[in-house]
């Protein structure tokens, strides 16, 4: 939910630049876009992680 949030909020924010930081806007969006994919990786190796260390208690 937060993430959504916060992309709308980028887009929002990069919509309202004026010309003159539209390069900035972009470099902000792209880092943006970088960080949500790693916390997406993570969350997925945190998934499996706990997943596997599920299985140990069982076996």
């Amino acid at each position: 939910m937060l993430l959504v949030v916060a992309a709308l909020t980028v887009s929002l924010g990069f919509a309202r630049l004026p010309d003159s930081l539209l390069g900035i806007g972009v470099v902000g969006v792209g880092v943006f876009l970088a960080i949500s994919a790693r916390i997406c990786q993570a969350r997925e190796q945190h998934q499996a992680l706990c997943k596997a260390l599920e299985g140990l208690r069982r076996g």
